[in-house]
């Protein structure tokens, strides 16, 4: 893990009869495989959910034996993309 990295997501939302075309076109991207990784994500939150209503989340993610502790804040959404 890096302490310089962004974390991109992408959400999608598709019908169930086109899940399948779906997963077709995305295969069609050029693309590395990983093999599956274990990751631990642990969440935290104060008793009065001040972390909530300051829009953040404060995340300790566990992987190979590292661990990263992260604060989350809002970010930006652009064309469906959360960075």
């Amino acid at each position: 893990m890096s302490s310089s990295s962004v974390e991109i997501e992408l959400k999608l939302s598709a019908k169930p009869d086109v899940i399948a075309a779906v997963r077709q076109q995305l295969f069609q991207f050029p693309h590395h495989y990983t093999s599956p990784q274990h990751l631990t994500n642990i969440y935290f939150e104060t008793p009065d959910n001040q972390l909530r209503r300051w829009d953040m989340g404060l995340r300790i993610r566990g992987f190979d034996g590292q661990y990263e502790m992260t604060i989350k804040t809002a970010g930006k959404v652009i064309g469906g993309l959360h960075r």
